[in-house]
């Protein structure tokens, strides 16, 4: 819902002696993109002077066509007022982790903590004091994600820190809309 832009999609993986991050926003067209399910990313999507753009009138979701298992992915992100999206990863089809990106003010998700921007969607919300900036503004997102730990970082601040299969994982998986 609503318009999202992207910017600055950066993602390197985590493994010994990797090179320099990959930009996956290179170009001004999508080579690194697929839509889900596989073939050209569609309707709805564009990029311009470097910036992803979903116009919000159109459903759906697009996937970067390398996997990474382990990574830093580093972006910078602005939603429209009462805008919802996301970014998944360590997905299969359309199921995955999601760092969450929302108008926390004016999209009605914005009542659920574990819904609110940066949180991981439906299971650890993003602290209520984080750093974010309003609809309309950019923000800096991070997804570190190797082996079972996985951190969300919101304008240059760790806001979650997880380990997958944990107690605490579990409990919140338990108490989910994916149990």
């Amino acid at each position: 819902q609503g318009e999202i832009h992207f910017r600055n999609i950066k993602v390197k993986e985590i493994a010994p002696k990797k090179k320099s991050p990959t930009d996956l926003c290179q170009n001004n067209d999508f080579p690194a993109w697929t839509k889900t399910g596989g073939g050209p990313v569609g309707k709805g999507w564009s990029i311009e002077d470097g910036v992803i753009i979903r116009d919000g009138l159109l459903p759906g979701s697009i996937n970067s066509k390398a996997e990474y298992k382990n990574f830093d992915l580093r972006f910078e992100w602005k939603i429209s007022e009462g805008g919802n999206s996301g970014i998944k990863y360590r997905a299969h089809n359309s199921l995955g982790l999601e760092y969450q990106i929302l108008d926390d003010q004016k999209h009605p998700d914005g009542k659920l903590p574990s819904h609110r921007a940066a949180s991981l969607y439906d299971l650890f919300p993003a602290p209520e004091n984080k750093p974010i900036n309003p609809a309309g503004q950019w923000n800096t997102g991070r997804i570190v994600a190797q082996g079972n730990h996985i951190e969300h970082w919101l304008n240059g601040k760790k806001i979650l820190d997880i380990e997958y299969g944990s107690d605490e994982w579990n409990a919140a998986f338990a108490a989910s809309k994916y149990a």
